[in-house]
């Protein structure tokens, strides 16, 4: 009977372990992804933008009036 009861609980200890393992890998997972989102949104600040073709004749024109823009080659 003893053997079995330590049968047993060496099977729940087992299982124990497993389980407190899966969690611990959930939450890696989540610290992981939560810090990778927060970074994204970081590197979102950063991005630029490049202007089209009219953002740049308006902005030249702006800057020398009297002169013609140049050609889009």
């Amino acid at each position: 009977m003893r053997s079995n009861a330590r049968l047993v609980l060496s099977h729940i200890d087992a299982i124990l372990i497993e389980c407190i393992k899966f969690c611990l890998r959930s939450i890696f997972l989540l610290v992981i992804l939560t810090k990778r989102n927060s970074l994204l949104k970081h590197l979102a600040f950063f991005q630029v933008q490049l202007a089209n073709h009219n953002q740049l004749i308006d902005h030249y024109s702006s800057k020398h009036p009297k002169e013609k823009p140049p050609s889009e080659s």
